[in-house]
């Protein structure tokens, strides 16, 4: 019942119950204790799942990403020109907005903020504008400051790279102390010319233990499901999140942002507003562009001696060289333009053929305004004339939301366009693969040599590439069922058993797709810059060899989605970083959550069973819990709340013992850490108290 990958019903642990006192166990608790236990344990140290209306209808459930993420910390490590971590991508490390990033650094008593001037030692100037760590160091991105007419000017052009240690003065000290070096003041900048810059290591990053459950419903889309998660991540961003930092032993403020968005080829389009891979303009990442349909009905010719019915398909559609769109990528202000103007066309009677032109005209198309600009259509269809339908569609408009885009606009610092990396689940291995190898078993099979290839990979030796010796029936006759496990292990064994039952074009296809896959799957780069110019060649090489085998494959919009994937290594990371396999087989932990659910609250249902596995993690993993009191007992007998007004003796800096100097403050918040010492003793473990000061006195009684 505790455990967080449970699926036990009541009636399992009764079973269990009595099986325990038949084998005569003393202090067997009740289920009624139990669920009891595990109530007042969730209150204490669990997750909250928060319930949420959306503005399309529907009731789902949330749990807290705040307190998940006082769990999960990490900070961004650069170590270039290496590649393997996702935070040592070009977009953690310089594309990211700074406001939303580490804004301030301390060593010792000594803090460092960001977009405060400091002076280095050797008596340089610099703006340090964001933060990092190289080789457990923490360094400074920063703009060199020049001084001009007693003020300083900042060029962006000129970065320089500094560690916490080569830094002098910090903001404070260098406004006290700049006349002894003869310099303008700090506070003094002339003019500013700015530019607009995920934490576990690899290995950890693919686990299930890491993955952390959000929501999920059978009623609402997902978009509408993204609204709640962007309301609580919007204020994390806004008022950060504080959590207790383990290593060390004190409360630290954690700011979060979207480093990218992980999702099929469908849900891609839908989250970036994209009208998906059968549209006109199929690539939700350019303006690349497909050629309109013959009068005949004819999309795409076949090269004599083709015989594969693959060569189509459910996502068949024409296209023009990808070039036409590779100078021209989408981009989030464009898109917003597109959707307003879909809004303001709404806004008047009888437009609706003229915004469903537009959206194929852009491709671009946002579900989650199509609810409301359905129901501003519906608001006029009863009435006659067009004054009234135009009163009645005013008055709708007049009904709805605030916001009626998608939620991924709301997202600071995120461009869906952009931050979305090629998935090589989906576009390689049920892309690429996939298709070459149902078209080279339909070939074998009207060949009458089905057997032949089916001993084959049977008898082939796979001890080298760690996999599990190969089912060859299995691999042959459902060709068109197999998952993503079975095409990795294909795509490396094929080439040497398919050697002389396809033909030439076909195998030198199959070659170049091999010596292609090894590069995509590099879990770490040593140079990313030889490493992409290597990728590039041969992801040209690859589409040249299917091009001479037939060019009908390129109706597959996935062999142009192929050409961002060396821009999304360098914004991203090696591709394994993105891929979806770990949350492809979260679904069967999901689908385990509503086994013995009643089904009338799915959502809710799933998102208690997440919430209360996730407290299990915690405390089995050795976690630390903090307490928040309501009341705090002084050393004199007082009870006093938080936000009541105090005389204390902070501590002296860089000292664990108090000053000799009282001061007047408010108490905040009172924390204990749950298995520390203090917590033995019922103590506090922290004590967060405003600190007051007095400027000036106050008639009649001159106090403060």
């Amino acid at each position: 019942m505790h455990l967080p990958r449970s699926v036990f019903s009541r009636r399992q642990v009764d079973i269990f119950l009595w099986m325990l006192k038949v084998n005569v166990i003393d202090d067997v608790p009740s289920v009624r204790s139990m669920k009891a236990l595990n109530t007042s344990m969730q209150h204490l140290c669990g997750i909250e799942s928060i319930k949420y209306n959306g503005a399309l209808g529907h009731t789902y459930y949330v749990n807290n990403m705040a307190q998940l993420i006082a769990q999960e910390m990490a900070n961004p490590h650069d170590s270039h020109p290496r590649l393997s971590e996702a935070r040592q991508g070009q977009r953690w490390l310089r594309d990211v907005d700074d406001s939303i990033l580490t804004p301030m650094v301390g060593l010792g008593d000594r803090d460092f903020y960001t977009w405060e001037p400091v002076m280095l030692k050797d008596r340089t100037v610099v703006m340090p504008f964001r933060w990092y760590t190289r080789d457990q160091v923490v360094c400074a991105k920063a703009w060199r400051l020049h001084p001009w007419q007693r003020a300083w000017v900042v060029l962006e052009y000129e970065v320089v790279t500094a560690t916490v240690d080569d830094i002098l003065l910090n903001f404070v000290e260098f406004g006290q102390g700049h006349g002894r070096y003869g310099c303008p003041s700090p506070c003094d900048i002339g003019g500013i010319f700015l530019f607009t810059p995920a934490g576990l290591e690899r290995e950890h990053a693919q686990k299930e233990y890491n993955v952390h459950f959000l929501c999920t419903s059978n009623t609402a889309p997902p978009l509408e499901m993204l609204e709640g998660i962007v309301q609580q991540l919007r204020t994390c961003q806004t008022a950060g999140i504080w959590a207790w930092d383990c290593v060390y032993r004190e409360m630290v403020l954690i700011l979060v942002w979207v480093l990218a968005l992980l999702r099929d080829n469908p849900m891609r389009s839908e989250s970036a507003c994209h009208r998906g891979l059968l549209a006109k303009f199929f690539c939700r990442c350019c303006w690349v562009k497909g050629s309109d349909a013959r009068p005949d009905g004819v999309v795409g010719t076949a090269r004599e001696g083709s015989t594969s019915k693959h060569g189509g398909g459910g996502e068949d559609r024409p296209m023009e060289s990808s070039e036409a769109g590779s100078s021209a990528p989408r981009n989030k202000e464009e898109s917003q333009a597109y959707l307003t103007s879909y809004f303001n066309a709404a806004r008047a009677v009888r437009n609706q053929m003229r915004i469903t032109k537009a959206k194929t005209a852009s491709g671009i198309q946002d579900t989650y305004q199509d609810f409301f600009l359905k129901r501003l259509e519906l608001s006029y269809k009863k009435h006659i004339g067009r004054s009234a339908k135009q009163v009645a569609l005013d008055h709708a408009v007049e009904q709805l939301p605030a916001e009626t885009n998608s939620p991924v606009w709301r997202i600071a610092g995120l461009d869906p366009h952009c931050d979305m990396p090629v998935e090589i689940l989906h576009v390689i291995l049920l892309g690429f693969v996939k298709y070459f190898w149902r078209d080279a078993v339909d070939r074998v099979r009207k060949a009458k040599k089905q057997p032949l290839l089916e001993s084959r990979l049977s008898s082939c030796d796979v001890r080298g590439l760690g996999l599990s010796p190969l089912a060859g029936h299995t691999l042959v006759q459902w060709a068109g069922s197999l998952t993503g496990r079975d095409f990795r292990a294909l795509c490396q064994v094929a080439p040497f058993v398919l050697y002389d039952l396809i033909p030439p074009e076909a195998m030198g296809a199959w070659v170049a797709l091999a010596r292609l896959i090894p590069l995509v799957w590099q879990p770490v780069i040593p140079d990313v810059d030889h490493h992409l110019v290597e990728l590039d060649v041969a992801l040209k090489y690859f589409l040249d060899c299917t091009a001479q085998w037939t060019p009908r494959w390129f109706n597959k919009p996935k062999f142009h989605i192929d050409l961002h994937l060396t821009d999304h290594i360098r914004q991203f990371g090696p591709p394994i970083l993105f891929a979806t396999e770990q949350f492809e087989s979260f679904n069967a932990v999901i689908r385990s959550k509503s086994v013995h659910s009643n089904r009338h609250a799915p959502s809710r249902d799933i998102a208690i069973a997440f919430a209360q596995g996730n407290r299990i993690r915690h405390l089995m993993s050795g976690g630390a819990t903090v307490k928040v009191f309501k009341t705090l007992t002084l050393m004199n007998g007082n009870v006093c709340d938080p936000k009541a007004w105090v005389i204390f003796l902070p501590r002296a800096e860089g000292s664990e013992n108090p000053s000799d100097r009282a001061r007047v403050g408010r108490i905040v918040e009172v924390l204990r850490v749950a298995g520390s010492a203090a917590d033995t003793c019922a103590q506090p473990s922290a004590i967060l108290v405003e600190n007051w000061a007095a400027h000036h006195s106050t008639a009649p009684y001159n106090m403060p």
